[in-house]
């Protein structure tokens, strides 16, 4: 495979720092809460959720700017595809036997 415009891809080394900063933010902020707070409070204050949920958004965010900058860089791939030769003839009929009554027209 190649690409067009590879300087594109260097748009994804931004993308890969958003994702680190976003890990590292993400266990600071645990270590955080853990420190500042006695667990029975905690529990109350912040309930269990589905973790899944919490990292959707930026998960999806950071797939769609990986995804763009992909697109931008303009991936190609050669791909020999089968040729079918085929000879087309159009024949168009003006004598004056199409001028005739005897059956109706249908087009």
């Amino acid at each position: 495979m190649t690409f067009t415009s590879p300087l594109f891809l260097l748009a994804l080394v931004p993308v890969a720092a958003l994702a680190a900063a976003y890990v590292v933010l993400r266990r600071r902020r645990t270590r955080y809460a853990v420190r500042f707070a006695t667990l029975p409070m905690l529990d109350r204050v912040a309930p269990a959720r589905p973790r899944w949920r919490r990292h959707l958004a930026t998960g999806l965010v950071l797939t769609a700017l990986a995804a763009f900058a992909l697109a931008a860089a303009g991936p190609q791939m050669r791909l020999q595809v089968p040729y079918e030769r085929a000879t087309v003839i159009v024949a168009i009929d003006v004598s004056g036997s199409m001028e005739a009554q005897d059956v109706p027209r249908t087009a």
